[in-house]
């Protein structure tokens, strides 16, 4: 019985413990969620006598920057959008060589030649495949890549970048036959 008394005691020293600081939290208050920057800005305008809080400018803020983001965002898509399909001759001249460019963007990027790379040593194998061809009477006929290699005096994978190099420039053809290089004419 004693013992439960004891601990009833505990208890309620404890639930005044509680009581007491819940009450003092109470009193502080909401914790602040306002940057250095609002409280900041808060100074600024109270100079200019105008109110604010800092927690509902640093809100207001927050909004202003999401809003500049979509709200920029869509309108350069709507200019650059709207600009593809202006004449140029009806531009003001500083916007004229803009519309210019957006509208042959496309045909610029279609019309740009990509040159393979290759090694010295890919590059006299594939030269080395060429002259066989030309000895062939234009056209060099092979079973497979290493048969071009032991044709060519190569390696194997020497050869192989040799016939994708030459592929690149449309004189390899490969087939179920084959490997045929046909020079051009």
């Amino acid at each position: 019985m004693q013992s439960e008394a004891s601990r009833f005691d505990r208890i309620s020293a404890l639930s005044g413990t509680v009581a007491r600081i819940d009450g003092a939290l109470k009193a502080l208050g909401r914790p602040s969620i306002a940057n250095a920057d609002s409280a900041a800005l808060v100074a600024v305008l109270a100079v200019f006598g105008v109110a604010a809080n800092a927690d509902t400018l640093n809100v207001t803020l927050m909004l202003l920057a999401v809003a500049i983001l979509e709200v920029g965002s869509g309108l350069s898509l709507a200019v650059a959008q709207g600009m593809r399909h202006v004449p140029a001759s009806s531009l003001p001249v500083i916007l004229a060589p803009m519309a210019t460019t957006i509208a042959a963007t496309p045909v610029a990027l279609a019309t740009v030649a990509v040159e393979p790379k290759a090694s010295t040593t890919v590059k006299a194998a594939a030269e080395r495949i060429r002259q066989l061809a030309m000895q062939s009477g234009g056209t060099l006929s092979a079973a497979s890549k290493r048969e071009v290699a032991r044709l060519a005096d190569v390696s194997a994978p020497t050869a192989g970048r040799a016939l994708a190099f030459l592929a690149a420039s449309g004189a390899v053809v490969s087939n179920a036959d084959g490997i045929v290089v046909r020079l051009a004419a």
